[in-house]
């Protein structure tokens, strides 16, 4: 659905306000016409903005949203989106092995999905959360380092 491009764009341009505004319409409009696979990829998307909104328990609990149905219809990508933001939100709250299994969840589909924007987007919570062995995924240092900061991720 291109309110998702347009959300991201204007998250980018100009604001993360104003693209969740974007990203909110988008879901009302797929919600009200029935169009369930568009409005989950706009509640995916928008868990970008609440993210960097500080809104983190609406964005865990649209998380949850997204991961339940991805799970019951497939949905690729999408999963992966729902486990980083949750990540990156218990990496902030202190809990690192709830952010370990949220990494755990999302690096094969990450991998499977070879796209750099969902590759891209692990980084982040996987340089900041411990990893059990053999995950291949390398660093399993429990701090963040000094030049990690919560930024936009992108």
């Amino acid at each position: 659905m291109t309110v998702n491009n347009l959300a991201d764009a204007i998250s980018y341009y100009e604001s993360m306000s104003a693209g969740r505004v974007v990203w909110d319409e988008g879901i009302a409009f797929a919600r009200a016409r029935g169009l369930v696979y568009a409005e989950m990829w706009c509640r995916g998307e928008r868990l970008l903005a609440l993210y960097h909104g500080g809104s983190w328990d609406e964005l865990e609990r649209e998380a949850d949203l997204v991961s339940r149905w991805v799970e019951e219809h497939g949905g690729g990508q999408l999963e992966v989106f729902a486990h980083v933001y949750q990540a990156n939100v218990q990496v902030h709250r202190g809990s690192l092995a709830s952010a370990a299994g949220h990494v755990t969840a999302l690096l094969p589909r990450a991998r499977e999905s070879g796209d750099p924007q969902v590759l891209f987007r692990v980084l982040r919570p996987l340089r900041w959360s411990p990893l059990p062995k053999g995950t291949g995924a390398g660093r399993t240092s429990t701090s963040p380092s000094s030049s990690g900061s919560p930024g936009r991720g992108r």
